[in-house]
């Protein structure tokens, strides 16, 4: 498990060739602002691997490409009030297996947030018949009455 930043193969290629020149790990330590650890497990990985690429990672490879990403957040910015479920039902059907969850997380991604609105009343057939006579009734009132 990486605990710092993955050192990149420049920075290995630079303490393979200080390695060569006989330099001890504290000074290429020192001189490339890396730990001495870093420095011996770089050499280790440089000697097993006979590379300076990275060592492929594991995990489970994202579902939805860089693309669909953007189109994801441009479906959002376009109406931000739109549920997950509702950006899914926009998305092509070739997106359609891609989850609600999957969502959220490609647009927390991409620097946006997500809220709930407040959930409002919904209004009985009563009271908009008693809001339609109010207004009717004090239709003409001015800023005195």
């Amino acid at each position: 498990m990486v605990r710092g930043k993955e050192i990149t193969p420049a920075i290995r290629a630079q303490v393979d060739m200080m390695h060569c020149m006989n330099v001890k790990y504290r000074d290429i330590a020192k001189e490339l602002k890396i730990s001495v650890a870093a420095a011996y497990k770089t050499v280790k990985r440089i000697e097993e691997l006979q590379s300076f690429a990275s060592r492929s990672k594991s995990g489970r490879r994202k579902v939805t490409s860089e693309r669909d990403d953007r189109l994801i957040a441009r479906i959002v910015k376009n109406s931000p009030k739109a549920s997950s479920l509702a950006v899914k039902l926009r998305l092509p059907e070739t997106l359609w297996n891609v989850s609600t969850r999957t969502i959220r997380r490609r647009l927390f991604d991409n620097g946006l947030k997500s809220y709930t609105p407040a959930r409002k009343p919904k209004l009985s057939a009563k009271n908009i018949k008693d809001r339609l006579l109010f207004c009717k009734k004090y239709k003409n009132w001015t800023k005195r009455d």
